[in-house]
């Protein structure tokens, strides 16, 4: 049963990263609908800086720790965070 919730987990998460990294995301409504439901969420993640010095990192080259910083940081797989800073070099 926990293998099966931590796969559903799983599936959710990754929908969450393609939404969020499409260009066509509405920022505003997105984050609206997740901080009425979880909102210490919200002022936890604002509070992080990791997503300006990952891209500071990709602009300097360095994709290699701009990939351990966000693992580090979100404790995202390493096929999802690799993705996502593909994106940032876009």
């Amino acid at each position: 049963m926990q293998v099966r919730q931590e796969n559903l987990i799983m599936n959710y998460y990754a929908q969450a990263i393609e939404i969020i990294t499409s260009k066509r995301a509405d920022w505003f409504e997105i984050v609206t609908k997740i901080a009425a439901k979880h909102p210490k969420a919200v002022v936890d993640a604002a509070q992080g800086d990791w997503q300006k010095e990952a891209k500071s990192l990709v602009a300097a080259g360095r994709k290699l720790d701009a990939i351990k910083l966000y693992r580090n940081s979100t404790g995202c797989n390493l096929i999802d965070v690799k993705d996502v800073i593909e994106r940032l070099t876009d």
